[in-house]
C-alpha cells in the first residue's frame, strides 16, 4: 500500500494542523484488476485530481473508491483539501502492468 501524506503548517497556533492522506490497495495492479483508492483529511472540503481523468471533482473528506485498471502505465490520484484559506495536498501513484 502506498501513501503520501501532506501537511500545511498554519500561521497561528489557534488553527488545527491540516492533514490529508491518499493510499492505494495495490501499487501495481495488472490490467483488468480492481484496486481501491482511499483518502482521509481533517479539512472541510476535498477535491479529487487524477492523471487519467477518472477521479475528478468534489469528495467527502474521507472515503474510498474502487477502480478497474484499464490503462497501462503510471496513474496519479490526488486530493486537494481546504479549510477557509488553508489547504493541503496528498497523492499516490499506481503502475498498471499488462502482459
Amino acid at each position: 500500500m502506498s501513501a503520501w501524506r501532506g501537511y500545511h503548517s498554519p500561521s497561528s497556533n489557534n488553527i488545527a494542523l491540516l492533514e490529508a492522506s491518499v493510499s492505494s490497495s495495490n501499487d501495481a495492479p495488472a490490467y483488468d484488476e480492481t484496486y481501491t483508492i482511499s483518502w482521509q483529511s481533517n479539512a472541510s472540503q476535498c477535491y479529487a485530481t487524477s492523471t487519467t481523468g477518472s477521479w475528478l471533482g468534489e469528495l467527502e473528506t474521507s472515503g474510498s473508491r474502487e477502480f478497474v485498471a484499464k490503462r497501462k502505465g503510471i496513474a496519479n490520484y490526488g486530493i486537494q483539501c481546504r479549510t477557509s484559506i488553508n489547504f493541503v495536498n496528498a497523492s499516490t501513484e499506481i503502475e498498471v502492468t499488462k502482459d
